[in-house]
């Protein structure tokens, strides 16, 4: 029966469950809930675009239906239709299990099954997290703005979180091949150009995009987020990092968590236009992997740096930061962590700083534990004659 007054509504099941709602041979009433704000359903599985739900400003979704589905590929399209009916919706967190394992099916899926970032979500848009949705991604040409209007007249531009998982939320373009035909390439470009519509943006968050290397950008773009605080990105390619952040300038960012895969044992250091000047930035977690030697992780003694730990802590402003933990040992030298960690001596660099965490290989030549407490001692010495917090420690695992 109608629920005309309902403003909050949770439905789950312990396991997925499937059901049928027949439209043909129920009321529109029936399904319909004027003054629902908040939905959240969990397990289940049923044509989500049937519900009347025009008011809603929350909606919480996790679709755990695994192949067979009577959705089957449509149910991102099931929600995307849900999502397109709701224009006050304000925070959406959509979680299709079937989606995230993008082996199960065409990858080149029906453009009416993806959902789109740029028509699909309304002025009052503020949080998004899509996790296993297949993703359009509009084409760069399409970004052209009235300068005398600005970005705050986009659709996105009170986004404050975005959360994308799973590959079939990678940024993808068409690209003019070599022989003149046309292939699906990966591209930072449409992520970037998304972000450029999101002056108000407080929280990134990326992952599992390991799968593809993106191009370079063809465009050099500058891109200010003067609000953004939080960037999380876990089990990306490396790429994208280094591609990302030659374009973003952020100033308040506090916290920086990286999961980054490499191809091979490339360079994956700062590109020349951006220096690691973030004066704000609080907690530094950095996890970086790429060829594996014999099948087990050791610190290399000399040769090229794909990760220059001392360059960045030399050469960046840390006024702020409280804890920092690497776990790199297949793209980092012996001697660049020990010079990284010989330039923790003196806090002046790094005053606030009260943690590292280091994650050293099983196997190799792990570093002198002496020597560290000698250090640590030292820094916390100097710390305390200076009036600051000595209270410096240094915690090592094994990274197995």
């Amino acid at each position: 029966m109608p629920c005309p007054r309902l403003r909050c509504l949770k439905l789950g099941a312990l396991e997925p469950t499937e059901l049928s709602l027949p439209r043909a041979n129920l009321p529109a009433d029936r399904i319909r809930f004027p003054l629902l704000r908040s939905l959240s359903l969990n397990n289940l599985c049923f044509a989500f675009s049937a519900l009347n739900v025009r008011g809603l400003t929350d909606l919480a979704l996790y679709h755990s239906c695994s192949d067979p589905c009577q959705l089957g590929c449509a149910g991102g399209n099931e929600i995307r239709q849900l999502i397109l009916h709701c224009p006050s919706l304000q925070r959406v967190a959509a979680v299709w299990e079937f989606g995230q394992d993008f082996s199960s099916f065409d990858k080149d899926l029906d453009p009416e099954h993806r959902l789109s970032l740029q028509h699909l979500l309304g002025h009052a848009i503020r949080e998004v997290s899509f996790d296993g949705l297949p993703v359009a991604w509009p084409a760069p040409a399409s970004f052209k703005f009235d300068p005398t209007r600005g970005l705050h007249q986009s659709n996105m531009s009170g986004l404050t979180s975005l959360e994308l998982t799973g590959r079939v939320t990678v940024p993808e373009v068409w690209s003019k091949a070599g022989d003149g035909g046309w292939s699906i390439v990966t591209s930072v470009e449409p992520l970037l150009h998304v972000l450029q519509c999101c002056p108000h943006l407080t929280d990134l968050n990326l992952a599992y995009w390991t799968q593809s290397m993106p191009e370079e950008p063809a465009n050099s773009l500058v891109i200010f987020l003067p609000n953004l605080y939080n960037i999380a990105m876990e089990h990306m390619h490396a790429d994208f990092f280094k591609y990302l952040f030659t374009a973003l300038r952020v100033p308040r960012l506090q916290s920086l968590n990286l999961s980054l895969h490499a191809d091979e044992l490339e360079p994956i250091w700062t590109p020349s236009l951006w220096t690691w000047n973030f004066p704000e930035l609080q907690w530094l977690e950095i996890e970086l992997h790429g060829q594996l030697f014999h099948g087990q992780l050791t610190f290399q003694e000399t040769g090229a740096v794909p990760f220059p730990l001392q360059d960045i802590l030399r050469g960046g402003t840390w006024t702020n930061l409280q804890s920092i933990t690497v776990a790199c040992v297949d793209c980092i030298t012996k001697n660049e962590m020990l010079g990284a960690l010989g330039l923790l001596r003196n806090p002046a660099r790094t005053p606030r700083l009260g943690l590292v965490t280091i994650y050293e290989p099983e196997y190799g030549n792990p570093v002198d534990r002496e020597w560290l407490a000698a250090l640590i001692a030292e820094r916390n010495t100097i710390s305390w004659a200076s009036g600051l917090s000595s209270d410096f420690t240094v915690r090592i695992f094994l990274q197995i």
